[in-house]
């Protein structure tokens, strides 16, 4: 991997933990506790007390689908302009109404291979935890996703007036590293931490038959 692409990569990633919201709310410390497995397949889930319909979307010129609340939308240029100021913002960022869910994705230029995930994902962790003001780190994983290997993480970071949970996952794609990130008030943890999990493992690659044209073009610049 060169480490110009590694240190663009690392930029992203870092710009892709700004857009964690700063909403007011009371910080609360979540236990890890083991989670119930998710059904994102369904028609309709309930979370907490919300029953929210859920779609199939493709992102990424059809480099893959997932399952995602059709309360989701795609975040106008405008509010990505604010919400991550750096032009090295997420190529597409999904979001609710009150911007407190958000599900970010980053094809980036760093050359990636499947076989050295390994490393890039213990190399971007020992980074976030050297250079972020992470507040809790909950751990790191690796897992097969439809026949993929991935690497994902989880950690707590402080934020001006609540702390804000993040799940990244990591991969090869075209030889290219991807970076997906959810984050949520920590608060919202209990009920969205499954249910985020359930969206990355529902990842479908290589997935251009199955298309959404309004999900195509990314948030701009």
């Amino acid at each position: 991997m060169n480490q110009h692409h590694i240190d663009e990569t690392i930029i992203a990633l870092t710009h892709s933990l700004e857009g964690a919201d700063e909403s007011a709310a009371e910080e609360k410390k979540v236990a890890d506790e083991t989670l119930e497995e998710v059904d994102v397949h369904r028609a309709f889930l309930t979370i907490d007390g919300e029953t929210i319909p859920f779609q199939t979307v493709t992102v990424l010129d059809g480099k893959l689908s997932l399952r995602i609340p059709k309360t989701f939308r795609l975040m106008r240029p405008e509010e990505a302009r604010l919400k991550y100021p750096s032009e090295h913002r997420p190529e597409f960022i999904f979001t609710d109404e009150t911007h407190t869910l958000n599900l970010a994705f980053n094809l980036t230029s760093t050359l990636l291979d499947e076989s050295e995930l390994e490393d890039f994902q213990q190399a971007m962790c020992q980074m976030m935890r050297s250079t972020q003001p992470i507040e809790r780190w909950l751990g790191e994983h690796e897992e097969i996703i439809d026949e993929r290997k991935t690497g994902a993480c989880e950690f707590v970071i402080p934020t001006l007036n609540s702390s804000v949970y993040n799940l990244m996952l990591f991969a090869s794609v075209n030889d290219r590293a991807l970076l997906i990130t959810f984050n949520c008030l920590e608060e919202q943890q209990p009920e969205w931490k499954p249910v985020a999990q359930a969206m990355l493992r529902s990842i479908r690659w290589n997935a251009g038959d199955i298309h959404n044209a309004a999900l195509q073009g990314g948030i701009g610049r």
